[in-house]
C-alpha cells in the first residue's frame, strides 16, 4: 500500500519563530508581548517577571540625573574648598599688611600693643573656619576683637558681608552695628595718625552700609536662582 504524503495535512507543532501559536493566533513571546490569556497561568507570572526586570521609560533619565547630581555635589564641594582656601590665604594677606602698615606708620605701636596684633591676626584667621557654620556669633566675636587691634579689621569686615549673605536682614544689621561701634572704639583709644575722628566715623558708617547692602543683595539673588531651579525641577517631573 502507498501513501500519498503530499495530500497529507500538515502538523502543526504549535510553535512559530519569535512566538506561539495555539488556535490559528500566534503571540509573541518576547519580555513586551507574553499574554497570559494566551500561554496560561505559569507564562503569565513569567512575564510579570520580565516586565519588572525590565526598566521603565523614565529609568535611564532618572539614573543619568542621579549620576549629574553626584558629579554636581562633588563640584561644589571642591569649590568650597578652593574658595576657603584662597579666602584664607587673602586674610592672611590683608592681616600681614595691616600689622606692617601699623608697624611703618607715623606713630608704631609698643612692643606690648604689637604682640597684641599678632595674636589677634592668628585668632581672626582661625575664626574663618567656624564662620560658615555660625557667622552671627562669630562676627560678633571679630567685632569685639576690632575694638582692641587693627588686626581683626579684616576678619571683622568679612564677617558682617558674611552674616548679610546667610542671615536675614535684623541679625546682619546687628552684626554690622557690632562691628560700627567695635570700629569707633577702637578709633577712639588707637585713632589713625592724620585721620580725624568725624571722617573715621563716616568711613566706619560707609564701608559697613555698603557690606550689609552688598550681602543682602547676594541673598535675593541666591533666593531667586534657587526659586528658579524649584520651579525648573518640577516642571520636569
Amino acid at each position: 500500500m502507498t501513501t500519498d504524503f503530499g495530500r497529507l495535512p500538515a502538523r502543526r507543532t504549535g510553535h512559530t519563530l519569535g512566538g506561539m501559536e495555539r488556535n490559528g493566533i500566534t503571540t509573541s513571546t518576547g519580555p513586551a508581548g507574553l499574554d497570559p490569556a494566551s500561554t496560561g497561568p505559569h507564562s503569565a507570572s513569567a512575564a510579570g517577571r520580565v516586565a519588572g526586570a525590565w526598566p521603565g521609560p523614565g529609568a535611564g533619565r532618572a539614573g543619568d540625573r542621579r549620576e549629574m547630581g553626584s558629579g554636581v555635589g562633588a563640584g561644589r564641594g571642591g569649590l568650597a574648598m578652593a574658595g576657603f582656601t584662597a579666602g584664607l590665604v587673602g586674610l592672611v594677606g590683608l592681616v600681614g599688611a595691616t600689622i606692617a602698615g601699623e608697624v611703618a606708620g607715623a606713630s608704631p605701636p609698643s612692643s606690648g600693643l604689637l604682640a597684641v596684633d599678632i595674636v589677634i591676626g592668628l585668632l581672626t584667621c582661625a575664626a574663618l573656619l567656624p564662620m560658615r557654620r555660625w557667622p552671627v556669633p562669630t562676627s560678633v566675636l571679630l567685632a569685639a576683637l576690632a575694638a582692641v587691634s587693627p588686626a581683626a579689621t579684616p576678619a571683622a569686615t568679612i564677617g558682617t558681608l558674611q552674616t548679610a549673605r546667610a542671615r536675614p536682614f535684623r541679625p546682619a544689621l546687628a552684626v554690622a552695628l557690632a562691628g560700627v561701634a567695635g570700629h569707633l572704639i577702637r578709633g577712639g583709644w588707637r585713632p589713625l595718625p592724620g585721620l580725624p575722628y568725624g571722617w573715621w566715623l563716616l568711613l566706619v558708617l560707609v564701608a559697613h552700609a555698603a557690606l550689609l547692602g552688598w550681602g543682602a543683595l547676594a541673598r535675593a539673588r541666591a533666593a531667586l536662582i534657587d526659586s528658579l531651579g524649584e520651579r525648573a525641577r518640577r516642571a520636569e517631573t
